[in-house]
């Protein structure tokens, strides 16, 4: 077992400092960056039910930590993240899951309500046009 502890940094985290650095990383090369995440994003969005989302994560947060360490970034990497695609999977499943449990009931009584108000609408015309 080995002796050495992590250390912990008990600062509050400064949002505007993690916003100038994640920028200062990107900015020589911003519209590269932007580029894969257009790209990124776009290929997640045509599968449904998200399935493609954690590997196109992934593959975003490859091309950034390539960047950190001062590597070449290519555009290829962006497709690296499929390496992990089950793990992502997973991760993705585990983040979405929750909020479709939150979502499907509002839906359903969105549902509901709409087509009590479209039956009741209905019903009204019919009275009306009765009475004519």
């Amino acid at each position: 077992m080995s002796d050495i502890l992590p250390s912990f940094n008990r600062q509050a985290v400064e949002p505007i400092e993690c916003l100038k650095s994640g920028f200062a990383l990107i900015k020589d090369q911003y519209w590269f960056f932007f580029g894969i995440t257009a790209v990124g994003m776009l290929i997640a969005a045509l599968v449904p039910l998200a399935i493609l989302v954690g590997p196109m994560m992934c593959g975003l947060y490859l091309v950034l930590f390539e960047r950190m360490r001062n590597r070449p970034v290519e555009f290829s990497l962006l497709f690296k993240g499929f390496e992990y695609f089950m793990e992502s999977l997973l991760a993705t499943l585990l983040v979405i899951a929750p909020i479709l449990l939150l979502l499907i009931p509002f839906y359903a009584l969105f549902l509901v309500g709409f087509l009590g108000l479209c039956m009741g609408s209905s019903t009204a015309e019919t009275r009306q046009s009765r009475l004519l």
